[in-house]
């Protein structure tokens, strides 16, 4: 709330704002600053120390102007606190006359206080188009606004703070982003609003990251979309938590995929869920680094449809109990 808006320097705007007024509840993680060269948006990330840290606590920013620039609107939400509500609704929009004023070199004269443009038979410049949601900004207005609708991911403090909210309304880029020690440390329950779009675009450095509630919270419909070289990447410890329901939807992917030590950590109920053409897939040497005790967990049909070499391979590790 109480937005203000001034010119200090040339082509710079600053921007403060006062904090909410507080209901009891968890502090601000920090502020979204929006601008745009219309009251009517669209909205973008600006370039400057607003744009630099959307999450800061700070409750004043500056943005970078350029020239062909004279008005600018702007517009601040605040970020729930950790475990808070999602971001606020935003600010009343404000705007302000950018200074464009920049002083003569030494030895240059001086302009006058209030200069009169005279008119000449050349044609006028055309003004710069206000963007549209469905048109590129001129490289103009690109010098100010840096087309980003999502935050910028979080530091590593501020993993707790991506809530659910968040989580489902932050583009695949950002996601891709984040780093391995921020992934880690978003709550589990977040990743039950993770979409398909998002979980495909995981890195396997930030699969590998994952906890085993957060992996158990992603819906078994959306945890499908994992790719090869992501369900590798799994900690053992992962493989182990994930609930039947999940690796049914994982399949045949799943278990061709496993390394040994991930298929010893295979549990008995996810056996059970092994279906005869996930079966098919597994090769001799990964039946033998199943764990003795679940190897029976295998339904009678996907037993039925191995090969005589899979079916030796299964007798052979239940033997070893």
């Amino acid at each position: 709330s109480g937005l203000t808006l001034t010119s200090p320097e040339p082509f710079l705007v600053r921007a403060e704002w006062t904090p909410r007024s507080s209901s009891g509840g968890p502090a601000d993680v920090g502020y979204l600053v929006q601008v745009a060269l219309s009251a009517a948006g669209p909205w973008y990330l600006p370039v400057g120390s607003c744009g630099g840290a959307p999450y800061s606590t700070s409750t004043h920013c500056h943005v970078q102007s350029s020239a062909g620039i004279t008005t600018l609107f702007v517009r601040v939400a605040a970020n729930g606190g950790i475990g808070g509500a999602s971001t606020s609704a935003f600010t009343p929009v404000g705007s302000v006359s950018v200074n464009t004023y920049v002083a003569p070199a030494p030895g240059a004269a001086a302009p006058s206080p209030t200069p009169t443009p005279t008119p000449t038979p050349t044609p006028t410049p055309t003004p710069t188009p206000t963007p549209t949601p469905s048109s590129t900004p001129s490289s103009t207005a690109g010098e100010v606004l840096a087309p980003a609708p999502a935050p910028a991911a979080p530091s590593v403090n501020q993993g707790p703070a991506v809530t659910a909210a968040v989580l489902r309304t932050m583009s695949t880029t950002t996601l891709q982003a984040l780093p391995a020690s921020v992934i880690k440390r978003i709550p589990s329950r977040s990743f039950r609003a993770l979409k398909r779009a998002q979980i495909k675009a995981l890195k396997p450095k930030q699969v590998a990251a994952m906890q085993p509630g957060q992996v158990r919270a992603i819906p078994a419909t959306v945890l499908r979309t994992l790719k090869r070289n992501q369900i590798t990447a799994l900690s053992p410890t992962v493989v182990r938590a994930l609930r039947p329901a999940q690796v049914a939807e994982l399949q045949p992917l799943f278990f061709s995929s496993l390394s040994k030590k991930q298929l010893s950590r295979v549990t008995k109920n996810q056996m059970r869920s092994l279906t005869p053409a996930a079966a098919a897939t597994l090769s001799v040497r990964q039946i033998l680094a199943l764990n003795p005790k679940v190897v029976w967990g295998i339904s009678k049909a996907a037993y039925r449809g191995l090969t005589w070499a899979q079916q030796r391979a299964f007798r052979m590790v239940a033997s070893q109990r």
